[in-house]
């Protein structure tokens, strides 16, 4: 890491505390360690890129090198994962969508909607923020899995409504008392569209070998287990507490049913 990628993000300590620790959480305990501390340092630059005053803050950055900075780094780190096996098409489109979701330029119209409670604004706001198919792709292609391009095609529409309404719900309580848009505040039955998306993934990786329906299948309790676990999510309600551990108790009975389905066709 350059000194001043350095520098800056020693600005944004909690930002990097909370990119580590989600893929440690995430990918160290089943994926190569090197490629989990890689994957948090991403995280982290992801986290801090989407702040408000990323494009403002000239401390440590001048207005024309700070992307440079950025972007030179963003590339040494994609090109280590490749490296270390990940696959290469997914680490593009990483890329890509780092610098068209990730890069803050939408926080203007998002901080000038921030009062408006509407649904459809609601949607639109986590639909450009960016970060949940940025991450699901990431981890897709840290995952030792052969072949991962036709998995994220058939999953990502899915994927990416799992792993936003997962955060939506651990957040319920922390942005009603501080005022900030939740769309889950403004959809009609959000746990049954949550319910949904998990049964949906599930049906679709099954077309898949058992690796994937295995890898895909943990990566989603994981993310669960994230948000109960996390500081970051301590004042998530109690109903929705159990709502989410009824869902990891779900996608374990899927697991199982689909191992024990397999083993009697063998």
């Amino acid at each position: 890491m350059t000194v001043v990628i350095e520098k800056y993000m020693s600005m944004y300590p909690f930002s990097v505390k909370e990119g580590v620790e989600t893929a440690e959480r995430m990918l160290s305990h089943r994926y190569p360690h090197e490629k989990s501390i890689i994957t948090g340092e991403l995280l982290a630059l992801i986290f801090i890129c989407g702040k408000p005053e990323f494009r403002l803050n000239e401390l440590v950055f001048g207005p024309d090198k700070k992307m440079d900075h950025v972007n030179s780094w963003l590339l040494e780190k994609l090109t280590e994962l490749k490296g270390l096996g990940c696959n290469d098409r997914l680490l593009a489109s990483v890329y890509q969508n780092f610098w068209v979701r990730s890069e803050g330029k939408m926080f203007r119209e998002v901080e000038s909607l921030g009062k408006t409670r509407d649904l459809d604004v609601a949607d639109w706001v986590r639909a450009r923020t960016g970060f949940p198919g940025l991450f699901y792709t990431m981890c897709l292609a840290v995952m030792d899995i052969d072949e991962p391009e036709p998995i994220l095609a058939a999953t990502y529409e899915k994927m990416v409504v799992f792993i936003d309404d997962i955060n939506d719900i651990a957040s319920m309580v922390r942005d009603r008392r501080d005022g900030v848009l939740n769309s889950l505040e403004l959809t009609e039955s959000p746990h049954s569209r949550t319910l949904s998306a998990i049964a949906d993934i599930f049906c679709v990786i099954q077309r898949f070998n058992p690796d994937v329906v295995e890898k895909i299948a943990l990566f989603m309790m994981d993310y669960i287990y994230l948000h109960l676990d996390s500081p970051r999510y301590k004042d998530m309600g109690p109903s929705d507490r159990k709502i989410c551990e009824s869902w990891i108790a779900l996608l374990e009975g899927y697991l199982a049913s689909y191992k024990l389905t397999q083993k009697e066709l063998a």
